[in-house]
């Protein structure tokens, strides 16, 4: 009985001992490359010697590069664009196209005209008769506040008849309506004719759907009843989420070897742009203990 008892534990510590991994070595790791200038479409050749349980390859392109592992934020500029239209000839200077970055949301008249508005109308081309007219393309990125959306709205106010000279409301349509965002690498659609999450606001003595959405245009109207008295009316968008930059997530790495795998001698990689690039190779060995990695750069330049 005490033999089996001693026997037991000497099992015991044996299996403690086969189950421990063993300590991680600092992987022995290097890379050369036969040259460092290339032509684009070049093969870039690199020799790698030692054998870590892992490698990985970083070209420093875009999308690829040890620089933006944790991710890149880039700035990036807007384009407001639109087309507008006046079917009915009436008041001038009755439309304007506005941006406001300290609107907050609420979508009462009180609400809207206690935000801060920049005019836009000077930066764009707007229709003058029944023909339609495209805006040409805007920036608004003056408009802009770190961290908060960026709205687009449009008024439209009208006189009372008797103080305009007689004259009715004019009739605005708004079609075509886009705002995209660009950085160096990419572009992006916020909000569209269809997407814009659309808001009608309109003053308290402003008769129903003479200020609209639908599915084909943004219309607006003068009552046509009662022209004695001052309105106004808004479309507003929904929060477009832009504050002048876009935030990309982290560049990934390519695999080159994984645990288990054969070693590699040689890796090619072939450069679709000109520029100087930092080709970084990441070497690591690990177990389920944790993991130690070193870390190999090699300026190219890439040519036409």
């Amino acid at each position: 009985m005490k033999n089996t008892k001693i026997y037991a534990v000497l099992l015991g510590l044996c299996l403690a001992s086969c189950d421990k991994e063993k300590p991680i070595s600092e992987p022995t790791f290097d890379v050369k490359a036969t040259a460092t200038t290339y032509k684009v479409g070049d093969r870039v050749e690199f020799n790698l010697s030692g054998n870590p349980d892992i490698v990985s390859f970083y070209s420093g392109e875009v999308g690829n590069d040890y620089n933006y592992v944790q991710g890149r934020v880039m700035p990036a500029t807007s384009a407001l664009s639109l087309t507008t239209r006046v079917l009915a000839a009436g008041q001038p200077n009755q439309f304007e196209v506005l941006a406001s970055s300290d609107f907050n949301g609420i979508y009462t008249l009180e609400n809207v005209q206690a935000a801060t508005w920049v005019p836009l109308n000077s930066r764009l081309t707007l229709a003058t008769a029944n023909i339609e007219v495209s805006s040409g393309v805007a920036s608004v990125n003056d408009a802009l506040t770190k961290d908060k959306a960026i709205y687009i709205g449009f008024r439209y106010k009208t006189k009372a008849k008797q103080n305009a000279g007689n004259l009715l409301g004019a009739r605005w349509r708004v079609t075509n309506f886009s705002f995209l965002i660009a950085s160096a690498i990419s572009s992006e659609e916020k909000a569209l004719s269809g997407s814009a999450g659309w808001n009608v606001v309109t003053s308290s003595n402003y008769e129903t759907n003479r200020v609209r959405i639908t599915s084909a245009y943004l219309e607006f109207m003068g009552n046509a009843t009662n022209t004695s008295v001052d309105t106004e009316g808004w479309i507003i968008t929904y929060p477009i989420l832009f504050d002048g930059f876009i935030t990309y997530l982290p560049d990934k790495s390519k695999p080159i070897k994984s645990i288990g795998s054969q070693s590699v001698q040689n890796y090619t990689h072939i450069y679709q742009q000109p520029g100087t690039y930092k080709a970084t190779f990441v070497a690591a060995n690990a177990n389920t203990e944790g993991s130690k990695q070193i870390k190999k750069e090699i300026t190219l330049n890439i040519t036409p």
